[in-house]
């Protein structure tokens, strides 16, 4: 059976770089695994033990890769050597919701479809003769959202980017200080956004709350909203149906889809 980790290699074979949440993932994987081994197995305490065995269920099998190419030729070889493996399908991304140094980068939706397994794949690479513009450019493209995303993978390991578009691009000395700091709450599963709330970004609401509501939630330490499940009211006074989730802003609550309504709206 093929899995995400065989493809590392092929996306290292055609200079592509990984980002987004596989990397974050793969990185909490890491971590738990190397506790439940060292506890598991070498020390003789009970209780380590017994912690150690509930680390390893930590781990977190990710749904998708984002995988960057220097140029649409690697990025068209990485698909045919994908159809190597199995029936692949190409769906055009909607970039609707990627702004600023997006407007130089493509996407791609690819599906790996193995027997009764499908792998998805998002690929990215410079718009057709954008390669000079982007050549110091990495992901997250100077669009950086929260920052556990901070991290990318290539056929070196794992690293922060240098593009992120936040204040760690400018750090000194103490740049490795805080990454240090982004990995370890990352391993609590803490991160932050960046900047507070993308206002102009209400995609990105949906991608916390789904953080939120893991199997092992994420807490968001900057939200400035605070998320009610199984609440009776919405403010508007207008929601009929019961919702499972709420928003509270200030003093004010409210049901999903006005809260959804009002961020396009602007009305925050």
């Amino acid at each position: 059976m093929v899995l995400y980790t065989d493809i590392e290699s092929v996306v290292y074979d055609f200079n592509g770089v990984i980002y987004g949440g596989y990397v974050r993932d793969k990185m909490i994987k890491n971590y738990y695994t190397e506790l439940y081994y060292t506890y598991g197995y070498l020390e003789k305490d009970i209780n380590n033990i017994k912690i150690a065995k509930s680390l390893i269920k930590r781990t977190i099998i990710p749904n998708d890769m984002d995988i960057y190419f220097k140029s649409k030729k690697e990025a068209k070889n990485f698909i045919e050597e994908l159809g190597t493996y199995g029936e692949v399908l190409i769906i055009k991304n909607n970039d609707f919701t990627y702004t600023g140094i997006f407007s130089l980068i493509e996407h791609r939706e690819i599906s790996l479809i193995i027997n009764n397994k499908t792998l998805i794949f998002d690929i990215s690479y410079p718009l057709l003769n954008m390669e000079d513009e982007c050549n110091e450019l990495e992901p997250p493209f100077n669009n950086l959202d929260m920052l556990c995303n901070g991290f990318i993978m290539d056929n070196k390991g794992i690293r922060y980017s240098k593009t992120t578009g936040t204040y760690i691009d400018y750090l000194g000395y103490e740049r490795k200080k805080e990454i240090a700091k982004i990995r370890f709450d990352i391993y609590e599963m803490k991160t932050s956004l960046i900047r507070g709330l993308k206002i102009e970004e209400p995609y990105l609401i949906r991608r916390i709350c789904k953080m939120i509501n893991r199997k092992f939630g994420w807490t968001i330490i900057n939200t400035p909203f605070i998320i009610i499940k199984n609440n009776d009211e919405c403010i508007c006074k207008k929601c009929n149906e019961y919702s499972k989730l709420y928003f509270k802003v200030g003093d004010f609550t409210y049901d999903k889809n006005c809260f959804y309504e009002k961020l396009f709206l602007k009305e925050f």
